[in-house]
């Protein structure tokens, strides 16, 4: 009886009206990511435009050492601390550092460490498909360099880059509770990624943004007797440009398989490439050129398979090592390396003995 009447009722509303789409340039601008677009698009723009309109004038040089120190102690918190710490948790660390790593890493405006750790992760989860939110396979040249940083990417992508996002958090409350003991030992404040420390950073990122590209670089001009206006331009803006262009450049460039001369010498079945000219994009990116060594040992703390590679993110952890703030640093076996590079050049040498008229095998 109840059936009939549900029925009945169903049929005097007759048909569900059908849910109207939005216009295409309405769908576009609901994808597009408001905090993203402002730190790695139109400030970037604007940076670059006001250096070749507006040359730069003499500065004193203590400003210029400021500049300088700023610059790599933010690359720092971004390659050591953002990648392969919390990325990749290669290595653990003092909380302490870890909360140098959180402040000075949000500078580059990439996102807190959960946006961006979540994303880079679904990056080396789903490499070369469509849950890929950069990927240069499936999207081209422009998206993966700037166009995920412009729109919100599509369905499959944002639900890997929650997974990955929920992943980062359970695995990191293991460690939670470690902040707030009293009477804790150096040993247990060293730690894989703290789960108060990752919530607290990503609720108030925008305000660590403000201190560390307005506030810090104020007090700065203001210590050298510049303008507070060349102080914020300089060690926000420009600063935060250029370290981002080194992030955005080597997810594009890295993955690019025929870019001239680059090798595979670990594994060919993605796109991950070392790049050529080592010296050059060693110190262009940063040290983090031999992408195809990371991208098949990704937890190596290093990001090179040979102890003279130019690599400032591994000297800085070893520096800290020493200091007492890491340990539990992972690094690749040698014959496990040793075996991938053997498999990889007998997959070439079969590639190139399949195209010769060798007779009957035998």
């Amino acid at each position: 009886a109840n059936a009939n009447v549900s029925d009945g009722a169903s049929r005097q509303q007759g048909p569900v009206p059908s849910r109207k789409k939005d216009p295409h340039v309405v769908h576009l601008l609901k994808r597009i990511s408001l905090q993203s677009t402002i730190l790695c698009i139109i400030i970037p723009l604007f940076s670059l435009f006001k250096l070749i309109l507006a040359p730069p004038k003499p500065i004193n040089p203590l400003f210029i050492g400021f500049f300088c120190v700023y610059t790599f102690l933010s690359q720092v918190a971004l390659f050591a601390g953002y990648h392969r710490f919390f990325s990749h948790q290669s290595f653990q660390a003092h909380v302490l550092l870890q909360l140098v790593y959180s402040v000075f890493g949000g500078s580059v405006g990439l996102g807190s460490v959960l946006q961006f750790a979540s994303q880079h992760m679904a990056h080396h989860r789903h490499q070369d498909t469509e849950r890929d939110p950069h990927s240069f396979s499936v999207y081209g040249c422009l998206f993966s360099l700037w166009g995920h940083r412009f729109f919100l990417g599509n369905r499959k992508s944002r639900k890997a880059i929650k997974e990955c996002r929920d992943t980062i958090l359970s695995t990191s409350r293991m460690s939670r509770g470690k902040l707030s003991t009293t009477a804790a030992s150096p040993d247990e404040l060293i730690q894989p990624p703290n789960y108060e420390l990752l919530v607290m950073q990503d609720k108030y990122y925008v305000k660590l943004l403000i201190l560390t590209i307005v506030v810090i670089p104020c007090l700065v001009a203001r210590y050298c007797g510049v303008p507070y206006w060349t102080g914020i331009y300089y060690l926000g803006f420009v600063k935060m440009s250029i370290i981002q262009q080194q992030w955005l450049l080597l997810g594009t460039l890295a993955h690019i398989r025929n870019f001239p001369l680059a090798t595979q010498p670990f594994s060919s079945i993605r796109s991950a490439i070392n790049l050529p000219l080592s010296c050059l994009f060693q110190f262009l990116l940063f040290g983090e050129a031999k992408h195809n060594f990371h991208h098949e040992f990704p937890s190596d703390f290093t990001n090179g398979s040979r102890w003279y590679h130019w690599d400032p993110a591994k000297w800085t952890i070893y520096l800290c090592q020493s200091l007492g703030l890491v340990n539990h640093l992972h690094v690749t076996d040698p014959q496990q390396s040793l075996k991938c590079f053997i498999q990889q050049q007998q997959k070439l040498l079969d590639e190139e003995h399949s195209k010769l008229k060798c007779g009957v095998s035998i």
